[in-house]
């Protein structure tokens, strides 16, 4: 919502009236959880809370940096695509952002226009996260993940090669932002299914992994434009690291039975 509403209350009242609603937002959200929630019973969950060392101990396992390596691509390319995409569009199509914004909003403003199609790009990520997981339950997370990290290999390649018309950028984005969501969903099907016992260390884990993921693709296109005076070396970077993904989910069985653990439900998720 943030992304539809922020542009256009920036041009009407300033950044500082973003900041406030923002602000307020938030405390609502606080005052409601704070009112509105409460501990499951003892009878229902148990807490074990955990260690600096638990953490340690799961970095030294080589499965968390393959699943941080799977969240830095998914939750990575979809946090810093969605917050690039509007800075790329107004440098690359100001002219058809505007034409765009007179004929169907009656808006001038390209930022605000570039604001409404990053709306689109992540609401097709988020909305779709929970039918990445639902995909993933219905077929298994490998295969899933392999079939979402191909088609945005496919779409982003297709991005930093040809020149392509407006309509169809905003089309291969939208591909990309979804598939991007959708294997968020499936990262998180297979984790508590690798480490079922250690689920919320290994949650924060990931999610860090992730977050880390979206700063450092920001200021990997930031660079490629700056060196290169374009995205394509940028985008191609962001390919290789989905090319090391899908090199991984390629593995034989007896090599992902021997290293992720799987032989329990191997059958649900084999490629072969």
């Amino acid at each position: 919502m943030g992304f539809l509403f922020s542009p256009k209350i920036a041009e009407i009242y300033g950044w500082q009236m973003v900041f406030l609603v923002a602000g307020f937002l938030a405390l609502s959200l606080f005052i409601t959880y704070a009112i509105v929630t409460k501990d499951a019973p003892p009878e229902v969950y148990k807490s074990r809370p955990k260690k600096i060392s638990d953490y340690l101990k799961l970095l030294k396992d080589k499965d968390t940096w393959w699943f941080n390596l799977f969240y830095v691509i998914s939750f990575g390319g979809f946090v810093g695509f969605g917050v690039f995409l509007k800075l790329y569009l107004t440098d690359t199509y100001p002219e058809e952002l505007a034409a765009l914004g007179l004929s169907w909003f009656a808006e001038e403003n390209i930022k605000v226009m570039a604001g409404y199609f990053g709306a689109l790009f992540v609401f097709a990520g988020t909305v779709l996260r929970p039918i990445g997981g639902g995909i993933a339950d219905k077929i298994g997370g490998i295969k899933a993940l392999y079939i979402f990290f191909s088609v945005v290999v496919v779409s982003v390649t297709i991005l930093a090669l040809m020149p392509l018309p407006f309509l169809m950028i905003v089309f291969f984005f939208f591909l990309t932002m979804a598939n991007l969501g959708m294997a968020n969903g499936a990262v998180f099907q297979l984790v508590p299914q690798r480490f079922a016992k250690d689920i919320g260390v290994m949650v924060g884990i990931v999610g860090a992994a992730g977050g880390l993921g979206g700063t450092a693709l920001i200021k990997t296109l930031g660079w490629s434009k700056e060196a290169f005076d374009g995205y394509t070396v940028g985008f191609f970077t962001f390919c290789r690291g989905n090319s090391d993904c899908y090199s991984r989910l390629r593995f034989s069985q007896e090599e992902m039975e021997n290293d992720l653990g799987l032989e329990v439900w191997w059958d649900d998720l084999s490629l072969n």
